[in-house]
């Protein structure tokens, strides 16, 4: 790793912590460069770059004459990945290729030694399988926030723990399942989801990792895409049986199950949309209820709200409060 690396990737901590963007960071990094030092990859596939702080991490730490291709979705981003590495010392290393990664990958060429997932969640087994016919005995995988995403991810899981193919280790670094436990769901839309709202708002707020008096307030949407139709019966359930109302549910109604990505026990798929990120001197706990004084007097009651107990990693607080919404209404 070159020092102008090692400074980048410094920066880019301070970046994220500002700007309360999830990456791999510190404490994951330092197993990641274990691993790269250990197995000496020379070409690697990284897949979901943002805005390529885990590229220059892997790049950094190749031998003389590595490379690795970044596969990142969305252009803009692509662009940042591209420009971070070349400012880095690492533009010889880093080829940055945009499109869905289910469509790239099966085009790559070439023999593969290193491969890092990160993006999808429902996608790593898809993702797994478009390079394992090039993957050269003893290559190293990286899959990140498997512990946490477990649901999402259990067809990777199963896949590369069965059949003696892969030699699978988990390292559970705990902040994720406790990021998850701490957040606190202070309101929830009073119809749902699945009966009510196509767009879900949010407000979320959370510390300032540098001044934790202080806070940051998170405002979101949360777009809800219809993506299965279901017949009565078809699926071996009447409406009433899906959504527990046995008096109210006409079973000859043709209705919408709503699909997010969080979970594929519940087969739906989750985008955030108009992210609003606003620092405020007071403390978080104020902030909350000025936010639940401000819904209140609006009368809105469609819009949640969070407390957060690490905003820079508030997608994690996201899947609790999707997770609780959505468990009370496909409860038994």
């Amino acid at each position: 790793m070159t020092k102008t690396a090692t400074r980048m990737l410094r920066l880019m901590d301070r970046a994220v912590t500002e700007w309360t963007l999830p990456v791999i960071g510190r404490e994951k990094g330092r197993v990641l460069r274990r691993l790269l030092l250990k197995h000496q990859p020379r070409r690697g596939i990284e897949v979901g770059s943002l805005f390529g702080y885990s590229a220059i991490l892997v790049a950094g730490h190749l031998p003389r004459g590595g490379r690795l291709t970044c596969v990142e979705q969305n252009p803009y981003l692509a662009k940042f990945v591209e420009y971070n590495a070349a400012t880095a010392g690492l533009g010889q290393r880093v080829k940055v290729v945009v499109g869905d990664a289910l469509r790239v990958l099966p085009l790559l060429r070439g023999p593969v030694d290193f491969l890092l997932i990160d993006a999808k969640k429902e996608d790593y087994l898809d993702y797994l399988r478009a390079v394992e016919p090039r993957l050269v005995k003893g290559a190293l995988i990286v899959a990140d926030n498997t512990g946490m995403f477990r649901r999402d991810v259990k067809a990777y899981l199963d896949h590369v723990r069965a059949g003696g193919h892969y030699q699978s280790r988990e390292h559970d670094f705990g902040f994720d399942k406790h990021l998850f436990e701490t957040t606190e769901i202070l309101r929830k839309p009073v119809a749902g989801i699945i009966a009510g709202y196509h767009v879900l708002p949010y407000i979320l707020v959370g510390p300032q990792e540098a001044k934790p008096a202080s806070s940051v307030e998170i405002r979101g949407k949360i777009k809800v895409s219809p993506r299965l139709v279901l017949a009565p019966g078809r699926a071996g359930q009447t409406y009433g049986d899906l959504f527990k109302e046995s008096e109210l549910m006409d079973e000859a109604l043709i209705a919408r199950v709503f699909s997010f990505a969080y979970s594929n026990r519940h087969q739906v798929t989750l985008e955030s949309e108009d992210l609003k990120i606003q620092r405020w001197d007071r403390n978080p706990q104020a902030q909350v209820e000025r936010a639940l004084d401000e819904l209140a007097q609006r009368e809105v009651i469609n819009t949640g709200v969070i407390l957060a107990p690490n905003v820079r990693f508030y997608p994690v607080s996201l899947d609790r409060f999707i997770t609780e919404i959505l468990d009370q209404e496909f409860k038994p």
